[in-house]
């Protein structure tokens, strides 16, 4: 059962992020102040995307990027939203807020580099929903010293409260017919 959930994540993100190159870059000064921008950011994009708001950007950091998750949670507490521990969209996977770093192979690329992620969303009083999500990419998978990896890439999704439930309510019935066509 784990396993569909961990499919539908990285499809329902896969529609998201990549959906990002097209979708209408919105205007910098049309941004949300939940869509933080860390100091040093380079290549800072914002984005309009099916009802989200969205913003992706670089910074030159030192795994494991301490400094942008403190800046990040501070600003986000000091405007009331609340760090979830588990996933908003897949209730019973912790985030990182309680597991911290994680690793893959993304296949989906020639080089199938080794990818370092932190991903948790925060709730606010609203319901709406943020998700940041923090990586570092390795070409070289033997002898890394992760130390060494410093070309961070961060990108964070608003999502109001009327989207957020529909998208938890579409995964939910998506699990339950796996469910059953996996019973039968």
């Amino acid at each position: 059962m784990m396993s569909n959930r961990l499919i539908i994540i990285i499809v329902f993100l896969s529609i998201i992020i990549y959906g990002c190159s097209y979708s209408n870059e919105a205007p910098k000064q049309n941004h949300r102040d939940d869509l933080i921008v860390i100091k040093g950011a380079k290549d800072v994009k914002y984005y309009n995307l099916h009802g989200t708001e969205q913003v992706s950007y670089q910074v030159s950091m030192a795994y494991p990027a301490s400094r942008a998750l403190v800046e990040i949670s501070e600003r986000l507490k000091a405007r009331g939203w609340k760090p979830l521990e588990e996933d908003y969209l897949n209730p019973g996977l912790p985030s990182s807020h309680v597991r911290g770093w994680g690793s893959f192979i993304d296949g989906t690329k020639p080089s199938n580099p080794l990818i370092y992620q932190w991903l948790a969303d925060w709730k606010n009083n609203h319901g709406d929903i943020v998700r940041y999500g923090l990586r570092y990419e390795s070409t070289n998978r033997e002898n890394i010293i992760l130390e060494n990896l410093t070309n961070l890439e961060i990108y964070a999704i608003f999502t109001p409260t009327s989207l957020a439930e529909a998208g938890r309510k579409l995964i939910s019935e998506m699990e339950r017919q796996s469910s059953k066509e996996f019973k039968q």
